[in-house]
């Protein structure tokens, strides 16, 4: 748990779609951090190396000198936060969902220390009359889907006229799936359920899965010999503009889950133990059913996907 500076996304995204974070203040009395303190002294201690001392043996004194109090302060609270962060949140009654960030009000030795948390709940979004709007998306993306269809009927019969004369052009495309049909449905709903709704999402959420997505870019450049200082020059970007451009596409990513959330809790659409047992008896093979069974953390992400498919077959068949 890291002490970091309050630092904000440079974005041009519409500010009321990005909402504060939750805060506490935690505050720590000198007197139960002066032995974590002591004790990260007498850690840092044995592995420095001074002249006229063994290794080990650098007094304390030597060793705030060397390193400044305000750093072995700071990895002193790093083994005191996460205790300290969890009863603030219990007695606080709060339920984050996201890592907590913390910003220094009172830092220094030898007097108590006082932190603000900052962390985030899971938004609370009203869903009403959204089958009124999913009905009117679905019939806008049927009727774009039709002249996406008569289009490419009038390409291939212009492609069979054409090889009467001996052109060299060839159809455009090949109609689309029905799942390519449901995807592109899908899309339009989303789009039109967020833009109906505008759900606020708190800063920290969007900015932790911006940087996800940041981390997930890096390791993909990295697998093709590209560092990112490459790759922003042949785009042409600014570190700054990749930024605006993941945090735009985090938050609409994450207004459609929450929404999704929201139209399950409404639709009361659930996943039974049931229907989680028989998935992993039928996807997953049998020599490690038992262990995924009892994975807990497997099994609530595994519900959380069963209940996403439950909304979009209920979202098609409006």
């Amino acid at each position: 748990m890291a002490i970091k500076k309050s630092t904000k996304t440079t974005t041009s995204v519409e500010k009321p779609l990005i909402g504060a974070n939750d805060t506490l203040r935690i505050t720590l009395p000198w007197e139960k951090v002066k032995p974590a303190y002591q004790k990260t002294i007498r850690e840092l201690a044995k592995t420095m190396k001074s002249d006229g001392f063994r290794q080990g043996k650098v007094p304390a004194e030597l060793v705030e000198e060397r390193i400044g109090s305000d750093k072995i302060l700071e990895r002193s609270l790093e083994k005191l936060l996460p205790t300290a962060y969890t009863e603030a949140i219990k007695k606080a009654g709060k339920s984050p969902v996201t890592q907590p960030e913390f910003r220094p009000i009172k830092f220094a030795k030898g007097n108590e220390v006082v932190l603000e948390a900052q962390f985030a709940e899971k938004p609370v979004i009203k869903v009403p009359n959204y089958q009124k709007i999913v009905s009117k998306a679905k019939k806008d993306a049927d009727q774009k889907l039709r002249v996406q269809e008569k289009e490419i009927v009038k390409s291939k019969t212009k492609h069979k006229d054409a090889s009467a004369t001996k052109s060299n052009e060839t159809p455009t495309s090949k109609p689309p799936t029905e799942e390519q049909k449901n995807e592109y449905r899908l899309q339009v709903i989303y789009q039109a359920l967020v833009q109906n709704f505008k759900p606020i999402i708190p800063e920290l959420i969007v900015k932790q899965e911006v940087r996800a997505d940041l981390d997930q870019l890096v390791r993909q450049l990295q697998s093709m010999k590209l560092e990112l200082d490459d790759y922003l020059e042949r785009r042409k970007l600014t570190f700054e503009k990749l930024s605006e451009e993941l945090t735009i596409g985090a938050l609409g990513r994450i207004q459609v889950v929450f929404i999704l959330d929201s139209i399950a809790a409404e639709a009361k659409l659930t996943v039974s133990d049931d229907e989680i047992a028989a998935y992993i008896k039928k996807n997953l093979p049998e020599d490690s059913q038992k262990i995924y069974l009892e994975n807990q953390h497997y099994r609530r992400a595994l519900a959380q996907t069963l209940i996403r498919n439950k909304v979009t077959a209920h979202l098609l068949a409006i």
